[in-house]
């Protein structure tokens, strides 16, 4: 994942470092093993206007150092937009305690497929791609970059984004 800032939150966390070279890695590409599916992996929101939770965690492991993060994305109350707890989250939990975050209260960029493990936001869209069409599905390396200046993307096999640390709460 690329990190565009980096910050701390909270404060007993080191901050993430940057990559000395920043690039997206389909997680295909560095495994000999076929993708398995994950049950159940579509979202699970029905569209109904009530309180409403869904998150998820996936756990990375580099085989060369043995080192781990964690990449976590959760959506909370999609129908209220005045929720007080309401928004997408963003959080990468790396190596020696890093951590960095990123919430936005509002739910209205983010997407997720209903039958499979796919999605999004875009959390800040890139000024050259402002009036273009909001991303509701995954798209290429290219055109990610293209279009978003902060927010994610992510499948079973790829994760991509740039995240803004927000330590002092939401914006």
């Amino acid at each position: 994942m690329q990190l565009s800032r980096l910050g701390l939150c909270p404060r007993q966390h080191r901050p993430l470092q940057p990559c000395r070279q920043s690039r997206a890695v389909p997680a295909a590409a560095t495994s000999n093993t076929t993708a398995v599916l994950t049950p159940h992996s579509g979202y699970h929101w029905d569209g109904l206007p009530r309180r409403f939770f869904e998150g998820w965690y996936f756990k990375v492991t580099i085989p060369e150092n043995g080192q781990s993060f964690a990449l976590i994305y959760s959506v909370e109350d999609p129908s209220n937009p005045k929720s007080p707890v309401g928004g997408v989250g963003v959080q990468v939990m790396g190596p020696d305690d890093g951590y960095i975050c990123q919430f936005s209260r509002d739910t209205e960029p983010f997407w997720a497929s209903r039958h499979s493990l796919e999605l999004g936001a875009t959390l800040a869209a890139k000024p050259t791609a402002a009036g273009q069409r909001r991303l509701r599905q995954p798209v290429s390396e290219a055109e990610f970059n293209a279009a978003v200046e902060h927010g994610f993307q992510a499948s079973p096999t790829w994760h991509q984004g740039s995240i803004v640390a927000a330590e002092t709460g939401t914006p």
